[in-house]
């Protein structure tokens, strides 16, 4: 274990330090993503919905009012 921590530079005394921020930027990496998907779902919602909006206003002549 002690040659896995040395060539992966994890043996010096600050190795501890440097795993917890590995682990935090981790964390930060996980809740972006995690963010960017839920954003982008919302997204695609809204446009469904605003296209299901405008579907139905054509359908009910609502297109007329506007020209």
């Amino acid at each position: 274990a002690a040659r896995v921590l040395d060539r992966m530079g994890l043996s010096d005394p600050s190795a501890h330090q440097d795993l917890t921020e590995l682990r935090e930027l981790l964390r930060a990496w996980r809740d972006a993503k995690a963010s960017a998907w839920k954003a982008a779902i919302e997204w695609i919602v809204r446009l469904m919905l605003a296209g299901l909006l405008f579907g139905i206003a054509v359908r009910h002549g609502f297109w007329d009012l506007v020209k």
